[in-house]
């Protein structure tokens, strides 16, 4: 896959369906372009009656993937995507993280595999427990068309949102990341389980405020963008980066580095962000358009250097970054 400046790979795709006030994107394969780095992502559409399992309208396009939903009844369908179709995908193996409290934010009331076989942990679906799931026959099929990568569904929740809350796909809890195997039963190759391969829904009383779609739209068409700020930081200190000449009407998302040194304190969704650094170490901050075309990528390297500084920073200049519906 071609990279720019920070280069995000294919996708396995959480969708969720949502009983009303969903707001969507726009146009481009959620099976992507073939990688052998596929993903989780969330798309939110209306229960039905019949299992989407083996439905065609379950493999939406990249820009199709809808993160965002209001306060309602949802299904939720983890989704397969830009898999290899030369190596297969037989297995996914993740984790979920959500609420859980009953009546607040997300509950799941039950959840049905698309899947040959299961192997589950702790009380699933309950917040932070994972489960691999295998495919018989070996996904190989490319349903978008030749190019657009492996995609198929691997199971779906059933839940409701009752109050503010985010669904997110997240590493299996025993094993501290999620993957994946080919055909063959073999581990994946040049696969990176970092956190932006992992897809999240938001669910708001509005239904405007979006989640993070990973998916990789095909064809694959990138841009690198500039991110303004300080390289060399004091240790546990904020900083301040922002997008250089950021395009009118795009979604930036931000997310930590492999490392996780670093937090981010304000929005992760918008143009700049504020970020506390760590006593010592380094760190790099991806941000991405990932699920849009082009694909706008940019990474910015932060040191923590001891001898600097700390700047007195006021709880007032985080709130510089309102929460926005």
């Amino acid at each position: 896959m071609k990279r720019a400046a920070c280069g995000i790979g294919p996708a396995i795709v959480l969708m969720i369906g949502a009983a009303a006030g969903l707001a969507a994107a726009t146009d481009a394969t959620a099976a992507g372009s073939v990688n052998n780095s596929p993903r989780l992502a969330l798309h939110l559409t209306t229960p039905t009656a019949k299992s989407p399992c083996l439905s065609p309208s379950a493999l939406p396009a990249c820009t199709q993937i809808v993160t965002n939903g209001n306060l309602g009844t949802y299904y939720a369908l983890v989704i397969l995507t830009n898999g290899s179709p030369t190596d297969g995908v037989g297995s996914v193996t993740f984790g979920v993280s959500y609420d859980g409290a009953p009546g607040s934010g997300v509950d799941v009331f039950g959840w049905s595999p698309c899947a040959a076989s299961q192997l589950a942990t702790g009380t699933w679906p309950a917040p932070d427990t994972g489960i691999r799931l295998d495919f018989n026959p070996c996904r190989t099929n490319e349903p978008l068309g030749t190019g657009t990568g492996v995609a198929a569904v691997a199971c779906y929740f059933y839940l409701s949102a009752y109050s503010p809350d985010e669904l997110r796909l997240a590493d299996h809890p025993d094993l501290d990341y999620w993957t994946w195997t080919n055909c063959a039963g073999g581990p994946p190759t040049g696969f990176g389980s970092s956190f932006p391969s992992l897809g999240e829904a938001r669910f708001t009383a509005s239904g405007t405020a979006t989640g993070w779609n990973p998916c990789v739209p095909y064809p694959e068409v990138y841009e690198a963008c500039t991110i303004a700020g300080p390289r060399n930081v004091g240790s546990n200190s904020l900083v301040h980066l922002s997008i250089v000449n950021p395009k009118p009407g795009v979604e930036y998302h931000w997310f930590p580095g492999h490392r996780d040194d670093f937090t981010i304190v304000s929005l992760t969704v918008g143009t700049s962000i504020v970020v506390r650094t760590a006593t010592f170490g380094n760190d790099e901050i991806l941000v991405s358009t990932m699920g849009q075309t082009p694909i706008i990528n940019g990474v910015h390297h932060l040191v923590v250097n001891p001898a600097i500084a700390v700047t007195p920073t006021t709880w007032s200049s985080i709130k510089l970054f309102p929460e926005v519906e």
